[in-house]
Formats: structure tokens, C-alpha cells, sequence
């Protein structure tokens, strides 16, 4: 091999470890070849790439973010009026409200994931690097925000002294603090273990090999319904939990999706497509708790359609992503405001809870009608959990508290 040629392979190595991939989709880029008459401009190109820049970002992208932590914020405001504080189902009218924006709202998680998948498949660095900077960024903040939770916890009163010192390192087994939001985090943490894994695979497979994934993956959708009548399916027994599609069933589909979007469907405007799976998935999923809702008498048996690894949800997330990942925005001042909100989202995400537990106080959110109190407290919940993490993002280190 020649020494030019050698350059460029080792240029090309060096380009791919430092790609910003939350920012730039190079996937379709030329690489250039580097000589001694050309290398002062192709280093000034590779530093300029490095800088972030908001023209470079997606706006469709950000806006599903946006609208996605919205409606986690809507969801929790709405489990006001079927939820118990001590997790009772709250049995009443106003429990057919949730019923309907809730059931709307069931794509808010799937669509977190379906964006790490866009946006990360395949992976454009190594597997110790990815796994770094991927956990670095969601274990730190995850952490802190346990410790605080425990604490605001107990500083209210809600445990004591010795449930407080038990539950930080029992962060280590699951969420310290029981606060079911947190969940999340360990769900994500295990989608990025699987990403160098599927990365690979996701790069050389042809479109016939991502039907033959998702037909797997949307019969297992439909276990949490076929376990209603049979409560073991194909080969569950008691010392068996693995059914034969087991290594299907979970979020890590939503991930492959948006790969899938990505490298085959980024050229196709699918709107229509987008509003009718999003009607006929959310159709379903409200159609499921509003049928349960008179004889449900706990919160998993009304919650049957909620299931983000359902098959009605999955319709309903696949076309909201659809309808929104090439929207386009002109104004200036709104992609950097969408644009900020985005990379504040995790943070937000976290901080949300302490918020919006204060706003059902204030507002006496139980004995206000909940079509109207729903969105305020969202609202307001993610306004001020915005401005919030907006400050704290000025504090030196701040990536290690916030994301």
C-alpha cells in the first residue's frame, strides 16, 4: 500500500472516531483523499465539522424530542385522575379524561428511543467510546437526581432517616427513590449496550433483513394481549420466563426503526401515512382503557392497551415519527429555541416530577376538572423544568448534573 494511501485510511479512521453524531448524518458523505497539496484545507473542513453548528441539526428531530417530553409531563399530569398516591386505581367520572389524552400521549417513550436509533445507528465510533460517552451522559445526571429525590423525600417527611441511606446504593438494583419515571433510565442504558452490538448489522443489512426483524418483532407486540387468555405462551413454564421470541420483545424494536427510517425511508415524505398509523394506533390504545375502565379494579388491568411494546403503540409511534422527522422550520429564533429545548429534554425529563407534584398542589389538581387542569400543570411543568435546567446548564460541570 502507498504512503498516500495509508494517509487516507488512517484520515478516514481518525474522521469517523470524531464525528458529532447527534448532529451530522454522514452516512452519504465522500471521503476525501488527503495528499501533500490538499491537506491544509481538508484539515480546516475536518475542524470545522467538530463545531456544532444549529443549521446542521434536524429540526424534524428536535421537534419529536420536544413534543415527546411534553407528553411525558401531559401522561403523569393525567395519572392525577385514575392514579392513587399509593398506587390504588382511582375509580370516578373524571378518569375517562386521562383515558383519552393519556391513550394519545402513549407514544411519548417509544419516540425517545426511536430517536437514539436515527441518530445512532450505526455507530460511527468504537464500541468503548460510544459506551463512554453514551453512559457518562445518562448515569451521572441519573444518579444525582435519585440522591436529590431522596432527600426532597425525606426532607417532606415520606421516609425516614434509614429508608434515605438504603435507598442511594440501592440505585445500584433499581431506582432509589420510588419514583416511577425512573424507570427509563435503565430501559435506555440497555438499548445503548445493544447498539454496538446491532451496529454492525444494521450497516450491511438490506431491507428484506429489517422485514424479517420486524415481523418477528410485531408478532411479539402481541403477547401482552395473547397472555390475557394464556397466561404461558410458547414455552413459558415456571422455570422458563423466555417464550421463543423473548429476544424480540421490549424497546430495542423502536431503535432498529429508526434506523430503518434513517438509511431507507429518509428520502420519502410519508404524512399521510404518519396521521392514519397514529389514529389507528391511539384509536386502540384509548379504545382499550375506556372499554376497562367500568370493571377494571387496578391500574394494570385498565392499563392493558399502554404497553409500549404493544402493537397499537408501536402503529401510533411509528406514524407520529413519520409525520414529524422532516418538518422544517425557516425561523431562525424557533430552531434555536427548539434546538435548546432538545438538548435540555434529559434534564428535563428528571427535574419534571419535583415540579409537577408541586403544580397538583398548588392547583388542587384532584378536585379540578382534569380537562382543563391537565394541561396546565403539563404546561407549566415544562416551562419551569426548562428555565430550571436552562440556569443550571450555566454552572461549571453542569453536563454531569443535567445531561
Amino acid at each position: 500500500m502507498s504512503e498516500e494511501n495509508k494517509n487516507s485510511t488512517n484520515d478516514n479512521h481518525a474522521r469517523e472516531s470524531t464525528e458529532k453524531e447527534i448532529l451530522i448524518d454522514n452516512n452519504n458523505d465522500e471521503k476525501p483523499e488527503i495528499n501533500a497539496s490538499n491537506i491544509e484545507e481538508t484539515l480546516i473542513k475536518e475542524i470545522d465539522k467538530e463545531i456544532p453548528k444549529t443549521s446542521k441539526r434536524y429540526f424534524g428531530i428536535d421537534l419529536i424530542r420536544v413534543v415527546a417530553c411534553f407528553l411525558v409531563m401531559q401522561t403523569h399530569a393525567g395519572e392525577i385522575y385514575y392514579i392513587e398516591d399509593n398506587g390504588d386505581l382511582i375509580r370516578n367520572e373524571k378518569n375517562i379524561w386521562p383515558g383519552i389524552f393519556n391513550s394519545l400521549a402513549r407514544v411519548c417513550v417509544p419516540l425517545f428511543v426511536m430517536i437514539s436509533g436515527y441518530l445512532l445507528l450505526p455507530m460511527k465510533t468504537d464500541y468503548s467510546t460510544f459506551l463512554k460517552k453514551r453512559f457518562t451522559r445518562v448515569s451521572f445526571p441519573f444518579i444525582a437526581f435519585c440522591i436529590f429525590y431522596d432527600i426532597y423525600y425525606y426532607i417532606r417527611g415520606v421516609i425516614d432517616v434509614k429508608t434515605m441511606l438504603i435507598n442511594i446504593p440501592k440505585i445500584f438494583i433499581n431506582y432509589g427513590s420510588e419514583l416511577g419515571h425512573l424507570w427509563f433510565m435503565y430501559m435506555i442504558m440497555g438499548v445503548y449496550l445493544l447498539i454496538p452490538i446491532f451496529s454492525p448489522w444494521i450497516k450491511s443489512a438490506k431491507k428484506e433483513h429489517f422485514y424479517f426483524y420486524f415481523v418477528i418483532w410485531l408478532i411479539s407486540s402481541f403477547s401482552c394481549y395473547i397472555h390475557l387468555a394464556f397466561p404461558q405462551i410458547w414455552g413459558e413454564v415456571y422455570w422458563n420466563n423466555n417464550t421463543v421470541v423473548q429476544g424480540f420483545i421490549g424497546d430495542f424494536g423502536y431503535a432498529v426503526l429508526g434506523a430503518f427510517i434513517k438509511l431507507h425511508l429518509k428520502e420519502k415524505n410519508l404524512y399521510i401515512l404518519g396521521i392514519i398509523l397514529y389514529l389507528i394506533g391511539s384509536g386502540f390504545t384509548m379504545f382499550g382503557f375506556l372499554y376497562k375502565r367500568e370493571e377494571a379494579t387496578t391500574c394494570e388491568e385498565i392499563e392493558v392497551t399502554w404497553k409500549f411494546d404493544s402493537i397499537n403503540v408501536v402503529i401510533a409511534t411509528f406514524g407520529v415519527f413519520l409525520l414529524l422527522r422532516k418538518v422544517e422550520c425557516k425561523n431562525e429564533k424557533v430552531v434555536k429555541i427548539f434546538n435548546d429545548i432538545a438538548l435540555k429534554s434529559y434534564g428535563m425529563y428528571l427535574i419534571h416530577i419535583f415540579f409537577l407534584q408541586f403544580f397538583k398542589y398548588v392547583f388542587d389538581a384532584p378536585n379540578q376538572f382534569p380537562l382543563w387542569c391537565i394541561f396546565v400543570i403539563a404546561i407549566l411543568t415544562f416551562i419551569t423544568s426548562y428555565l430550571v435546567i436552562k440556569a443550571l446548564s450555566y454552572i461549571p460541570y453542569s453536563q454531569y448534573i443535567i445531561g
